[in-house]
């Protein structure tokens, strides 16, 4: 089994980073992310790491970790 490699650019990911910051920050629901474009874990791993660096940019702390697990075959 081979494993999806991330085919985002570098713009992409930050503009959807950037609209779940917007969102966040704003407190405005948005469409999911998935549902505008196909990527795989490995972009949305990028699209995270890129979300809380926006956040770091800003003046917040990252103060820790949450972690949550999925079943791959439980998720869509």
């Amino acid at each position: 089994m081979t494993t999806p490699m991330a085919n985002l650019s570098a713009e992409q990911i930050q503009n959807m980073a950037q609209q779940l910051h917007e969102a966040q920050r704003t407190q405005t629901p948005i469409a999911q992310l998935s549902l505008q474009q196909t990527f795989h874990i490995d972009d949305a791993y990028a699209i995270q790491k890129q979300l809380i660096q926006n956040r770091i940019n800003e003046g917040e702390k990252l103060i820790g970790l949450k972690m949550g697990f999925t079943s791959e075959a439980i998720a869509p």
